[in-house]
């Protein structure tokens, strides 16, 4: 029988925070497209559908099914009513698992006083944080 290497703390702590907070995310994001599908939106959904299936951009879409103006940055959360502001918000939930994961193995990382690693962490975990907050962004 070959004998397995144990997976590292670290690794199991990033991996089971971010597959839950995932899980949840997906839960809450399912929720919301129901909700928004059988219920009004912020966007029609009829129109908001008929026109990604023709493949038209996020702007044309709202501004053709939009009810309300720019939809920007964390617009979902003024709207937590509406389905497709709670699908946004599941949305939300799964991106901020791999940021909370990472987080949690710098911490881990740290206690093991693997400072290279802690280091590249640390990067990886401020440069995700500054992307969440809109202070790093795409622009197009």
């Amino acid at each position: 029988m070959v004998k397995r290497p144990k997976p590292p703390v670290t690794g199991i702590a990033y991996g089971e925070l971010a597959y839950w907070l995932t899980i949840v995310g997906m839960v809450v994001s399912i929720a919301g497209t129901v909700i928004y599908l059988t219920d009004s939106g912020l966007l029609n959904a009829r129109c908001t559908l008929d026109l990604l299936w023709n493949g038209k951009s996020i702007h044309e879409i709202i501004e053709h099914c939009g009810t309300v103006g720019e939809l920007s940055g964390h617009w979902y959360l003024s709207h937590l009513p509406k389905g497709d502001a709670i699908a946004m918000l599941g949305i939300s939930i799964c991106s901020m698992a791999a940021v909370v994961g990472i987080w949690v193995a710098c911490v881990f990382t740290a206690r093991e006083r693997d400072y290279k690693y802690v280091f590249f962490a640390f990067v990886v975990a401020l440069i995700l944080t500054l992307c969440v907050t809109g202070v790093i962004a795409l622009k197009h």
